[in-house]
């Protein structure tokens, strides 16, 4: 069925139709005709107003200009209002014989019961394409589209205006916005109003020097523009630290004039080295993507040609207040920003206090967390290292990302104890807080050590005809240097073995001599048992151990059907991977990719058990085969 088109009809305010007396008076909306001499009828206000009808023979009546004439698409009274349809042209500006596409994109909507098939505007070919139905994910929300497209011939110059259009959807009425083209000889159909977009923003234009500050670099994408590869911004600027963009982007939607386009979000953060008024930026993003090309339509669904394009973008510069950190530097401020904690224990068991031998070292463990620049961060300082000897802290563990979350760096340093007794320990760090603008110092719980034992006594002085041993208690004798492989097993050089002398002489014969090499025989042998029991136990699969890889990857090329299952092996994959080769996986753009897919998959809201495409199956199982092989 063919459903009537939408004509936009102007009627001029106070127009008379043909025929009419120009002076006549207007009759009133009831169509009721006064007699000549006498007042017009009073018409109920409540009462609406039938329209006339004419009679044959006679001209119609005229419209009253004072009426209230309903606008095309108007809701009923009482009903709620929906929102306008706005149009979208892959391209607003054209050369005769050029073809772009029109589309109607409703969001969210249930039923489409009705829709123009045909669009007649002069000067313009209009030709339904298709119907589509889209689902996308935005900032974890499924997102349902319907899409109706229209292909447009331009014929002739000019500037046309297509009128609104009527959607009819869950038996509610939908009226689009007017779309104008313009057909003029020599227009480039893709012009910059469809270059896609690169905005830099930071979330603070005033800031201390050695302070993170998160950055974010915006593409803005045309609805007829696809993206080819994946975006990974940098941004080269003086002054300033930046860290990778290794994070895939994220991804929503825009209006954008009477467009939807497609917004990625890619999100880092920097750190300014130096002091003073400085420029960040400009942002550059290298992307290929597919340009819409004017022509003809090649899918059932009004699909331009396209041709691939490498672009080199560039985004805005930002001028970034940094400021020095004031004067007034505690003691033992390193350098740190942010706001931290610090807390320390003993390597010993329990909650302290911990006993220890006098001459044992003892390991301190120091945990500092917090959000900020982590790296500034140096080890916390003993407050008061009397009664201790110390070696340099070194950093046991990290557990941090950017510095905008809450992080944690890990140092161990290891001490002696130098005299017996209770003995307390007390860390502390110093740093710089910009939210506070202040020096802050945060310091451990004193960590208690019960120190037992004597100190040894001191060598005696070499006498004459003595061993030539130095008392190095005795003032003025310097101690030798310290060396930490003095409390490690030290092994003789090569050829340092000393002679053994001796005379080989013949022993007696009898059975009892033989005993001791059976029994070295029998202890052997029963150390070669237990060695081969152990290595079949080693290579039986421990409980929690992953999967071998290749058995994993078979049943991932065997998987063809279901998304979910199909990710949920990969996930499998890549953890056997990691535990199987003792190393993180390697940074790469596929691979970013399609971990993405997988965690939108899996753990986004998406709709798991739908098919798999074969495309995306076939890049997934080539990049994990060439990334981690196994």
């Amino acid at each position: 069925m063919v459903l009537p088109l939408l004509m936009a009809v102007q009627v001029p305010v106070g127009a008379q139709t043909p025929g009419s007396d120009p002076g006549a008076a207007v009759p009133p909306a009831s169509g009721a005709v006064p007699a000549p001499g006498e007042p017009p009828a009073a018409v109920p206000a409540a009462t609406p107003a039938p329209a006339a009808v004419p009679v044959p023979g006679q001209p119609p009546a005229a419209v009253d200009p004072g009426a209230a004439v309903p606008a095309p698409g108007a809701v009923p009274a009482g009903e709620a209002a929906l929102p306008a349809i706005k149009p979208q042209l892959t391209a607003s500006t054209v050369s005769p014989g050029q073809n772009v596409v029109l589309s109607y994109r409703l969001e969210g909507v249930g039923a489409l019961e009705s829709y123009p098939r045909e669009i007649e505007v002069d000067g313009l070919g209009i030709r339904f394409a298709g119907v589509s139905t889209q689902q996308m994910f935005s900032n974890g929300t499924l997102k349902r589209f319907v899409e109706m497209r229209y292909v447009i011939e331009a014929e002739n110059e000019g500037t046309f205006t297509i009128p609104a259009q009527s959607f009819t959807v869950d038996g509610k009425q939908m009226v689009s916005e007017p779309a104008t083209i313009t057909v003029k000889e020599g227009a480039e159909p893709l012009a910059d109003g469809m270059s896609p977009q690169v905005q830099l923003s930071v979330g603070k234009t005033e800031i201390w020097k050695g302070e993170i500050a998160p950055v974010t670099v915006t593409v803005l994408m045309h609805p007829a523009v696809q993206i080819a590869s994946q975006l990974f911004p940098t941004i080269a600027s003086e002054g300033f630290a930046v860290a990778r963009f290794d994070r895939v982007p994220s991804l929503d939607l825009q209006d954008v004039g009477n467009e939807t386009w497609r917004v990625y979000r890619a999100q880092s953060v920097m750190t300014a080295m130096k002091p003073g008024k400085l420029v960040l930026g400009p942002a550059d993003v290298k992307a290929d993507v597919l340009m819409p090309m004017a022509g003809g339509f090649r899918d059932p669904f009004g699909g331009m040609p396209s041709s691939r394009r490498s672009l080199k973008l560039k985004s805005n510069s930002i001028e970034i207040t940094v400021k020095d950190l004031p004067p007034g530097k505690p003691e033992g401020f390193g350098g740190a920003v942010g706001s931290f904690r610090v807390m320390g224990r003993a390597d010993g068991p329990g909650a302290g206090p911990w006993t220890v031998q006098l001459g044992d070292p003892v390991a301190f463990e120091l945990a500092v967390t917090g959000t900020g620049n982590f790296d500034t961060v140096g080890a916390p300082v003993l407050e008061d290292a009397a009664g201790f000897r110390t070696y340099p802290a070194k950093v046991a563990q990290e557990n941090r990302d950017w510095g905008l979350e809450p992080g944690q760096k890990v140092f161990s340093q290891l001490v002696f104890p130098e005299k017996a007794g209770t003995m307390k320990a007390v860390y502390a760090l110093s740093f710089f807080n910009p939210a506070t603008g202040k020096y802050e110092t945060v310091k451990t719980e004193p960590l208690e050590l019960v120190v037992t034992g004597q100190p040894e006594a001191a060598v005696p002085a070499a006498g004459p005809g003595g061993d030539g041993a130095k008392d190095f208690s005795t003032a003025g004798v310097a101690m030798p240097d310290e060396d930490l492989q003095d409390i490690l097993p030290q092994l003789l050089p090569a050829g340092g073995f000393l002679p053994v002398g001796g005379t080989m002489v013949a022993a007696p014969g009898g059975w009892w001599h033989a005993l001791p090499a059976g029994l070295a025989a029998l202890i052997f042998g029963g150390g070669l048992v237990r060695r081969n029991r152990a290595e079949r136990e080693a290579k039986r699969p421990q409980p929690g151990a992953p999967r071998e890889l290749s058995v994993i990857l078979g049943e991932l090329r065997a998987e063809s059907g279901n998304a979910g299952v199909f990710y949920r092996l990969v996930s499998e994959y890549v953890n056997a991977w990691t535990r199987r080769k003792g190393r993180e996986v390697p940074e790469d753009a596929e691979l970013a990719a399609v971990l993405g897919r997988r965690d939108v998959r899996l753990y986004a809201g998406a709709a798991a058990d739908e098919p798999l495409p074969a495309d995306e199956r076939a890049t997934a199982l080539r990049v994990l085969g060439a990334r981690l092989a196994p």
